[in-house]
This record gives structure tokens, sequence and C-alpha cells, in this order.
């Protein structure tokens, strides 16, 4: 159970480089927003050595269980930042999928899942989440 940031709970995020196998990120620093139309939830390793870390957002949607599709305006989007480079956006193939959504409890479950692309090269990491967290009161 994680509890830095504003976030109680179980946050798991994988991520495969450029085609390598995926490895699990640490995230010790986990952010959570939810509200009736916008979610946001991050994971994030801060250290010296600079930050890593993985976000999803929802904005401008009632926030409900189903499946939300990326979308190019962002509105529906992932990021990823690999150590020590700008964030990588998620490509519009992404979605993000709320199982459990409780806004009197602050409470969200789902998973996600997309390939974030650099806009420098052709670096690109897959990215799957698991969540079940509650907003830390």
């Amino acid at each position: 159970m994680t509890t830095k940031g504003n976030a109680i709970g179980l946050l798991s995020i994988k991520i495969a480089k450029n085609g390598e196998p995926s490895q699990t990120m640490s995230t010790p620093f986990i952010t959570l927003d939810l509200k009736s139309n916008n979610l946001s939830i991050g994971g994030y390793n801060i250290e010296p050595e600079g930050l890593e870390g993985a976000q999803i957002d929802i904005h401008e949607q009632h926030i409900q269980p189903g499946t939300y599709f990326f979308t190019e305006d962002f509105r529906v989007a992932g990021f990823y930042t690999p150590r020590m480079q700008n964030s990588w956006n998620g490509d519009v193939g992404g979605e993000i999928t709320l199982i459990e959504v409780d806004l009197t409890k602050k409470f969200v479950r789902g998973t996600a899942k997309f390939k974030a692309v650099s806009k420098y090269d052709d670096s690109y990491a897959e990215v799957d989440f698991n969540f079940s967290l509650t907003g830390a009161q």
C-alpha cells in the first residue's frame, strides 16, 4: 500500500520500452484527482538522477464505470516520462477502463493501456496501468 502523494491504495505500472520486456515501475509517489467530470492518476519515482513517471487523465466527461478511448485533443490521455527526458504522449489507440467509481469515497478501480511515443526520435513505451485508489483525506 502506498501513502506518499495524495492517494492510498495499489498502483501497478508496467513499462516496456522499445520492444524490450516489460518492467514494473517503482511508484512511491501516487496522485489521484477524482471529481464528477475529471480524473487524473499519476505514479512517479523521484530520485536524484531524475523523475520517472506515468499519468492518465479523463477531462470534461462524466466519470463513471466504462471504457474511455484516448482522443487527439487530450481530453482522454496518457503520458510517460522516462528518467531525464521530456514526457511522451500516449497515442490515440490507448484506453482507460474504469471498473468501479465512488465519488463520495473518492475511490476508483480500473486499468489503462497505451503506447507512449517520443516526439524527438523513434523511442516508445507500452504502458499498462492497474489501479485501486482512494484519495487521501
